[in-house]
């Protein structure tokens, strides 16, 4: 990908229609902002109600990204809004939560102040989870909105070092390599 400021000294801006144009510069350039404002509000470990073994915990989230950069005649502007909020039910080594994001993203591409080429997106996610705790061991179940995609984790922490089931390998191929 090319900078802007060099993608612009390398083009005739007159020798396609500015829809074109704008299209050319999406494609081929990466946007660096000159300008840039914004950033994620945290709320650290959330808002938990209950004990540290039976609780409630929410999680809300937002983030502001506003870019803008500017070479000659044409201006581009993306705005991205991301909000979003995870609640967790913890009972004992067991938990339940749903996570909801909203997106947001706008484009705009001007050429002398005139909107040559607008865009936006809007889409939201929501999952599901459920969980296990215990000991060394993690258990975790993740489905989309719609319960037709899941995603199984396990995760448990060795303590020991593991036992090889593998030995020195002996004759046939060992034998001619030099194993």
């Amino acid at each position: 990908m090319l900078k802007y400021d060099d993608f612009l000294n390398q083009v005739d801006i007159t020798a396609a229609r500015p829809d074109e144009f704008a299209e050319m510069i999406l494609k081929n350039v990466k946007l660096t902002p000159a300008f840039a404002e914004g950033g994620r509000i945290g709320y650290g470990d959330g808002y938990t109600v209950g004990s540290k073994k039976y609780n409630l915990n929410f999680l809300p989230s937002a983030e502001l990204n506003v870019a803008k950069t500017s070479q000659r005649d044409v201006n581009v502007k993306n705005k991205n809004i991301l909000m979003g909020l995870e609640s967790i039910l913890n009972l004992g080594p067991y938990s339940a939560g749903v996570d909801y994001n909203k997106f947001k993203n706008k484009i705009n591409v001007d050429v002398k102040g005139d909107t040559v080429w607008k865009d936006a997106m809007d889409d939201e996610m929501l999952a599901y989870k459920l969980g296990y705790s215990k000991d060394d061991l993690d258990i975790g179940l993740t489905s989309n909105k719609d319960l037709n995609e899941f995603q199984l984790t396990l995760r448990k922490l060795l303590k020991k070092k593991p036992k090889y089931i593998f030995k020195k390998a002996e004759g046939g191929l060992a034998r001619i390599l030099e194993v």
